[in-house]
């Protein structure tokens, strides 16, 4: 996945899906499977905004701490690390800031996923498992090609921030690919509200337009 700023303004605005095929140190395969351009899905009263959005800036006022890179020890950074220190309130702010990130995500991909078990859309909930990548040299030197999760079934729970994060992302893709392929609704009205991140509307544009509403009605 590619993620691009074609008019130059900071946010992203395409994304392109792409299997990419090593076929020897120096040449690769690459096929584009998907391009989604919000430029391309705005009205024209939408062209300059369709691809911005709010900005987050963490900053506080906080003098210099005396924390060097220099003298780090190379393990990951925790509150203990900052406290006593004005940078804490940094600190606390990032880890908040990760914290609603992650529940913002697992929040969303949970309500694609009960709109798509509701109206029969999940029908790659149970595909293969996710690829895996290899873990010993052998198998990395020998590595041919990088893939992409198939199967969410196994994306369903989550432990902590970190898998509610990642397992939340590919679940909210895959379910997503499912309604492209299996709604039988516009993919261009799906693809301006999953990618302008308006979950709630294209839950209710699933449940308003599917076959399976229209034919209760």
């Amino acid at each position: 996945m590619r993620y691009l700023d074609e008019n130059a303004n900071g946010f992203i605005d395409a994304i392109e899906y792409t299997t990419l095929e090593w076929k020897g140190e120096q040449e690769i395969n690459e096929k584009l499977v998907r391009r989604v351009s919000l430029l391309e899905l705005a009205d024209e009263n939408e062209k300059k905004a369709i691809d911005m959005c709010e900005l987050i800036d963490p900053r506080v006022d906080a003098k210099p701490c005396g924390w060097k890179v220099a003298t780090w020890d190379g393990k990951p950074l925790t509150a203990d690390d900052f406290e006593g220190t004005p940078n804490k309130e940094i600190y606390d702010t990032m880890m908040l800031l990760y914290a609603n990130t992650a529940e913002a995500m697992w929040r969303s991909a949970m309500q694609l996923y009960k709109t798509a078990k509701d109206y029969g859309l999940n029908k790659s909930e149970n595909a293969r498992t996710a690829w895996q990548p290899p873990t010993t040299k052998e198998g990395l030197a020998q590595l041919k090609e990088i893939g992409t999760p198939v199967g969410y079934a196994q994306l369903l729970n989550a432990k902590g921030l970190r898998d509610k994060y990642h397992n939340g992302y590919w679940l909210r893709e895959l379910v997503f690919a499912d309604f492209l392929a299996h709604s039988g609704l516009d993919k261009r009205a799906l693809q301006k509200l999953y990618y302008t991140g308006r979950m709630d509307e294209l839950c209710d544009f699933i449940r308003a337009n599917s076959p399976s509403t229209r034919e209760g009605e």
